[in-house]
């Protein structure tokens, strides 16, 4: 004997009622032209579909009589699934950028950490910057804490705080979002 494997159950199945889906005794139907044909009973309806060759599609089923419409049901869903792509592609995608000093950096290190951070904000991402603090170097809270507002304040001319200065351990860090 021969095993076969398992389909995996698709994700949820059609999500519209289609022809011999629909449970319902009377809807309304709506013709391809989106004129109202009135209430029939599912069979005058499915018969309507057939004459038609498209699909008795059922699009509002909690109003009393469902609502359904005679269409072109391969039509829909591709016209459902282009327009869903659209309006994913025109989402802006806010990305969040992350920049990590530490206390006893140079002044040129910083400098170009800045630098990077400004061109992150000017092109629209959000800037994390985290100060880290090694081993024992945590004794240096307060200059590390001062050395970060420095930085922010040379910051506020490409973006503004969108987070207040945090301590996550033995970090401190904020967010910053372009202005």
């Amino acid at each position: 004997m021969i095993k076969r494997k398992k389909r995996p159950a698709q994700k949820g199945g059609p999500k519209h009622l289609v022809d011999g889906r629909i449970k319902f005794e009377k809807l309304r139907v709506i013709d391809p032209e989106k004129n109202d044909i009135g209430i029939l009973g599912l069979q005058e309806a499915l018969d309507l579909a057939r004459e038609r060759r498209l699909n008795l599609v059922v699009v509002s089923p909690k109003t009393d009589p469902p609502v359904a419409k005679v269409m072109d049901y391969g039509k829909f869903v591709y016209d459902n699934d282009k327009r869903e792509k659209k309006a994913k592609s025109n989402q802006v995608k806010v990305i969040t950028k992350e920049i990590q000093i530490r206390p006893k950096i140079g002044e040129h290190d910083l400098k170009i950490k800045l630098d990077r951070a400004e061109k992150f904000l000017d092109s629209g991402n959000r800037v994390k910057i985290v100060m880290k603090f090694r081993g024992r170097e945590i004794v240096y809270m307060n200059s590390g804490r001062e050395l970060l507002e420095n930085s922010i304040k040379s910051l506020m001319n490409s973006g503004e705080i969108g987070e207040a200065l945090k301590s996550e351990g033995k970090n401190l860090s904020i967010i910053l979002f372009p202005s």
